[in-house]
């Protein structure tokens, strides 16, 4: 027992003497070692190292010693512009070493530091202060730090170059480093955070926590990566790889992460990736292996490959009606040239997915990113509300239904002055729906949507595609060939169909208001004008159809539409009491104006029927209320539309052979004005009654122009003719027989003219506005000899024109000229 306290005591006697003359050495030759380290500094800066202060320690460091520089400046190799700085830098220098004069790092701490690392736009880095060796001299400088320790560094890194800009907050980071001109073997362990990044206007991974544990060995031609391991926001990583820095340049580099979280994954994304991506509140588990690897040169660059798999995978977006869940998804992505796009390829193994009850099978490729060529198949069922949710339509009702998919597709993209077009396409498919119904907010609704679609080769087959549209129900058949090439595909053929519509009941004013609302680039296929070669024959068949006050029955059609032009071979229905038959076209002139050119054949339809359709034509002169008939007719029609189908009245053109049996005029003021000339047959010309007539008009020059035709009525024969136009300004002649066959005795009343036949009649003008017109002797017509006494019978008859009441009959009452009546001249 004593013998082990001696022991112990002169332990302590020496390392107390060691400590002491230790201290003592340290305080004789500190100004010596001082010199030491500021020579050996300058003699490899290019650039100076300021410091505020420096202290020896061999306590803090024993059995080594501790030197400590305090306010240190350290100036990079741009003006105005600091590499290091830091309150505190602290070195443990090997005692032993030091003592020979050769300097080794034990230790490195900095406290509340700044590192900047800055490369200009001329490729210059700022961190060049270093002198070059010598070449003359073969010694190699050696230096080892066996332990590094940064404590709340800032780290700025800014590449003018790349445009990328990054701020690293390092809590604390440990590590060591082993220079040995060239060799550099650094090892870390660090713990930060980056405070600020972003990649010219991309920012990202700012406020994320980082942990990094590596080990890089640099032999002045390579760089070594050892395996390694880094966690970013709870998503981990391993990475390792082989940098060659001399020619020829070389690089591998492989990256894995196993099992990380999709919302980590999604956190380490640049912001406006993540804004994009956030709202589909994917969960699941994602695996990766990257690997970059291959040769580096001006011409070729390395290969990259990556493999995706996802397990498990939900997304769970607010606005879609239901999740979609992903159980197995598997990729694989690989770039055999960075350099040439046109080496990428991109396969989807395959991708499970189901929404609700209803899965679905993908999978597919992607060749030369170039020029893409995409291929794939989807089988299965997709949820129609599902699908109209993910397109964000404005649905007023809740969609129902599911499509049936079972396709196989491949084009080929090329591309065009401002974007991509399908070169080829080749696309085989069935879809099948079933129930399918949706109301979009301001459009008809479609309910009971059924039927079968087949696509092949550029061709698609219509099958018993029948539902709901609106008020309207539609079946559709037929076919529709090289229909590739009105999407895009300008080697294949135009594009032809042939296709039967068929409904119960039309409601064509819900039908042509929603293609008038439809947004105007909606009918545009991208890529494709509107003067592309096409030709669609359509027939129809149609039980009832209904257009404002129109309803007709049993209409057929034949028609053909093409670019800028629409045929009607045929169109036959019944309507109006009778049946109708047009043939025409619309079509659509060098200057956007539309044309339409029309032969209508009517028989036997109800004229008050057709004017009240038309409302009675836009005038309010002869009317619904006071026709009766029936209409036999042949009309050519030549109309025009300005480009927003504004009616062009002034270039509107119409030929017309009118037919019209049992007709009536009833309460036409006009024809009661004549009623006190006629023997007073009042009741009867308030329901005039003609039988046959036969008459030719004509429309141009916004008028009306009605051919002198003869009216057998049940009062008298009246032949009428002359003109009115289509802003109500009316011009009628009319021959009306006399009261009997004494010429004498109505010759008395004004001059009797005698028609090419030899019959005697008065000449009658209508003239005025529908709204102010007069009913006047035509002296034109009626010659010279015109008596200026008119009797008893001439006074009645302008007293029933101006609406005075029958006056008793006074043997001395003469009427004067033109008390009543406006004798024209003209």
């Amino acid at each position: 027992m004593r013998r082990l306290k001696k022991i112990t005591y002169y332990f302590i006697v020496i390392l107390l003497a060691i400590l002491f003359g230790g201290a003592l050495g340290v305080y004789i030759y500190k100004d010596d070692i001082i010199d030491l380290l500021i020579e050996e500094v300058n003699k490899s800066l290019k650039t100076q190292l300021e410091v505020e202060q420096i202290d020896l320690n061999l306590l803090k460091g024993f059995p080594n010693l501790a030197v400590e520089f305090k306010g240190v400046k350290f100036h990079s190799a741009f003006e105005n512009e600091m590499l290091l700085s830091g309150d505190n830098v602290f070195f443990v220098l090997n005692i032993w070493n030091l003592l020979e004069k050769n300097i080794e790092i034990e230790r490195l701490e900095v406290d509340n530091g700044k590192l900047i690392i800055h490369k200009n736009k001329k490729g210059e880095n700022n961190f060049d202060v270093f002198n070059v060796q010598d070449a003359s001299d073969t010694t190699r400088n050696s230096l080892e730090i066996r332990s590094i320790l940064l404590t709340n560094v800032e780290v700025v890194y800014n590449d003018e170059i790349s445009s990328i800009h990054a701020t690293y907050a390092i809590n604390k980071l440990l590590g060591s480093a082993k220079f040995h001109e060239p060799d550099i073997d650094f090892y870390v362990q660090s713990n930060f955070l980056l405070t600020k990044t972003s990649t010219g206007n991309l920012k990202w991974l700012v406020g994320k926590k980082v942990q990094i544990t590596t080990r890089i060995e640099y032999n002045g031609t390579s760089l070594s990566v050892f395996p390694s391991e880094l966690s970013i926001n709870q998503a981990y990583f391993k990475f390792n790889g082989h940098v060659k820095t001399s020619e020829p340049y070389e690089v591998s580099i492989r990256i894995t992460g196993e099992k990380n979280d999709f919302s980590s994954m999604v956190s380490i994304l640049p912001d406006i990736v993540q804004k994009k991506l956030k709202p589909f509140n994917g969960k699941g588990k994602i695996d990766f292996i990257t690997e970059i690897k291959g040769a580096v040169s001006r011409s070729s660059w390395p290969k990259l490959t990556t493999s995706v798999g996802l397990t498990d995978f939900v997304v769970n977006h607010k606005e879609l009606k239901e999740p979609l869940y992903l159980s197995d998804v598997k990729g694989y992505l690989a770039i055999m040239d960075l350099k040439k796009p046109e080496t990428g390829h991109f396969e989807l193994e395959k991708a499970d997915a189901s929404v609700k009850d209803k899965k679905i099978k993908i999978s597919g490729s992607v060749n030369n990113f170039q020029v893409p060529t995409i291929r794939g198949r989807l089988n299965g069922e997709l949820d129609v509300p599902w699908i109209l949710s993910v397109a964000k339509l404005d649905l007023t009702e809740q969609a129902s239904g599911f499509l049936g998919v079972d396709m196989e597709f491949s084009f080929t993209l090329q591309k065009g002055e401002n974007t991509m077009n399908i070169k080829s396409m080749d696309v085989a498919a069935q879809y099948n729906f079933h129930k399918v119904g949706f109301h979009l907010k301001n459009y008809p609704g479609i309910r009971e949507l059924e039927g079968r679609v087949l696509w092949k080769n550029g061709s698609a087959i219509i099958n018993a595609f029948k539902g709901q549209f609106g008020q309207s129900d539609i079946e559709l058949n037929g076919t529709i060939d090289h229909l590739a090439y009105l999407l895009g595909d300008r080697e294949k053929e135009e594009t032809t169909a042939s296709l039967q519509l068929n409904s119960a009941y039309m409601n064509l004013d819900e039908i042509v208001d929603f293609i008038t609302r439809l947004p105007q680039d909606t009918t545009a296929i991208k890529g494709r004008s509107d003067t592309d070669p096409y030709i669609f024959d359509l027939e129809l068949s149609i039980d009832t159809i209904n257009f404002r006050k129109f309803f007709g029955t049993n209409l057929r059609a034949r028609t053909q539409i093409e670019p800028k032009k629409i045929m009607i071979e045929k169109l036959t229905s019944n309507g109006f009491g009778g049946k109708v038959a047009v043939a025409g076209s619309i079509s659509r002139q060098f200057n956007g104006d539309f044309f339409i050119m029309a032969k209508t054949q009517t028989n036997s339809i109800e004229l008050d029927s057709l004017f009240n359709v038309f409302n009675n034509f836009q005038q309010d002169f002869i009317t619904d209320e006071y026709l009766k008939g029936q209409l036999n007719s042949d009309i050519y029609t030549y109309m025009y539309f300005d480009k927003d189908w504004r009616f062009r009245r002034n270039l509107l053109y119409v030929e017309a052979l009118l037919q019209i049996k049992k007709g009536e005029l009833n309460n036409f003021e006009p024809i009661m004005a004549l009623a006190p000339y006629l023997n007073n047959q009042e009741e009867k010309l308030s329901r005039l009654k003609f039988s046959d007539l036969n008459s030719h008009i004509d429309i141009a020059n916004d008028t009306v122009f009605l051919s002198d035709m003869y009216v057998g009525t049940n009062v008298r024969n009246i032949k009428i003719g002359g003109y009115h136009t289509l802003d109500q300004h009316i011009d009628y002649r009319l021959s009306v027989p006399v009261i009997n066959d004494k010429r004498d005795k109505d010759q008395e009343f004004g001059e009797v003219k005698v028609d090419k036949e030899g019959k005697l009649y008065w000449p009658f003008r209508i003239k005025g506005t529908t709204d102010d017109y007069k009913v006047n002797y035509d002296i034109g017509r009626a010659g010279s000899n015109i008596v200026k006494g008119l009797k008893r019978e001439i006074t009645e008859f302008g007293n029933t024109l101006t609406g005075k009441k029958k006056e008793e009959k006074k043997d001395t009452l003469l009427l004067e000229d033109d008390e009543y009546f406006e004798w024209e001249n003209e």
